[in-house]
């Protein structure tokens, strides 16, 4: 595995608050810059005004699969999800607080993952430092790739953040690709986080989304959220 990175990818408009972007397995590249764009035009079409940060992990699959998609591959693609839930767990784990606190200078910070790199902000927020000087505002989560009954609770209140849940329950991927590999297990991007924290919110976007796992389908929606004001960004 690759060591991860977190670089600014936009800088702030005015406001002086910032956001640290996840990308899920589909990353194209070691340099991410493929995803950069996607990022930057969905935030802003949601109305995010401060700085952008980019964290970088390895979830390399355009080293074995070129441009062919998940749907295209299918179940043959169950190992190798496999592998990559294991180094998102570590990537956030064992880095992601150490670089925010390196290089995130903005001292509010939210927090947006989409499929397995929602698994990487997990671990990477479930033990965050009370000490530390940078402080997650909030967390969504986009077709997260990470079990519901994990808890998310106890993640709310250490970390101190508002949790968003944006879930899809015909997502084609977490249906085959993330219960085959996990035996069963319902992931949060399926299914309502079940909790009675006033600090987390589960939104069904379903209706909007429909069988696709596509970042950009999942920002779009983020977009008529933060319009309808079910979200704050």
């Amino acid at each position: 595995m690759d060591t991860p990175w977190i670089r600014q990818i936009a800088a702030s408009n005015s406001s002086s608050e910032a956001i640290v972007v996840v990308s899920g397995f589909t990353t194209e590249n070691k340099t991410g810059s493929n995803d950069y764009q996607i990022w930057i035009d969905g935030l802003r079409k949601a109305g995010w005004e401060g700085a952008i940060y980019y964290f970088w992990w390895d979830s390399s699959n355009n080293e074995s699969f070129g441009a062919v998609s998940l749907g295209q591959i299918g179940v043959g693609l169950i190992p190798y999800w496999e592998k990559h839930k294991r180094r998102a767990k570590r990537s956030g784990r064992d880095y992601l607080e150490r670089l925010v606190r390196n290089e995130v200078y903005e001292s509010s910070i939210s927090f947006v993952g989409h499929s397995l790199g929602a698994r990487v902000l997990f671990f990477g927020l479930r033990d965050w430092s009370n000490q530390s000087s940078s402080r997650p505002n909030r967390l969504y989560l986009l077709g997260g790739a990470i079990p519901k009954n994990r808890n998310w609770s106890q993640l709310a209140d250490t970390a101190k953040c508002k949790i968003f849940n944006i879930y899809n329950s015909s997502d084609w991927t977490l249906k085959t690709l993330y219960r085959a590999s996990s035996l069963g297990l319902q992931p949060c991007g399926l299914w309502p986080i079940e909790t009675r924290n006033s600090e987390i919110l589960n939104i069904n976007v379903t209706p909007w989304i429909g069988h696709s796992h596509e970042l950009e389908k999942y920002l779009s929606t983020l977009t008529l959220l933060a319009n309808q004001g079910e979200v704050q960004l």
